[in-house]
C-alpha cells in the first residue's frame, strides 16, 4: 500500500485521540514524520513518502488539534516536540532520537 492508499490510525494519548498513518518496512527503525506547524500528515509529497517507504517504516502524525486529530494545539516547538514524544511512547517504539531533534525535548 502507498501513502495516498493507506488510512489513517487513530489513538488515544493525555485523553486527545491522535490520527496517524503507518506504512513502509515493518520491522526497520521507524521514521517519524512531523509537518511543520498548522499543516496536516496529508501535506507530504506522495512521491517522497512512497520512496522513502521502500527502505524504513513511516509514520504520519497529526498533532493535537490538526488535521483529523483532536485536542489542544500546542503553541511552542517545545510543546510540539513533547506531544510528539508522547505519541511515540504510546505508539511503543523505542527512542533513538538524533541530537538536533532531541533539544526541543
Amino acid at each position: 500500500m502507498g501513502y495516498l492508499s493507506t488510512k489513517n490510525s487513530y489513538l488515544n494519548v493525555s485523553s486527545e485521540r491522535i490520527a496517524y498513518r503507518k506504512l513502509g518496512k515493518p520491522k526497520t527503525t521507524p521514521l517519524v514524520m512531523l509537518v511543520h506547524l498548522g499543516a496536516t500528515l496529508d501535506n507530504w509529497d506522495p512521491k517522497l513518502i512512497d520512496l522513502l517507504a521502500k527502505k524504513r517504516q513511516l509514520i504520519l502524525l497529526d498533532l493535537p488539534g490538526v488535521g483529523a486529530s483532536k485536542g489542544k494545539v500546542a503553541v511552542t516547538i517545545s510543546k510540539m516536540a513533547k506531544q510528539a514524544l508522547a505519541i511515540i511512547k504510546a505508539l511503543e517504539f523505542k527512542l533513538p532520537i538524533d541530537k538536533p531533534q532531541s533539544s526541543c525535548l
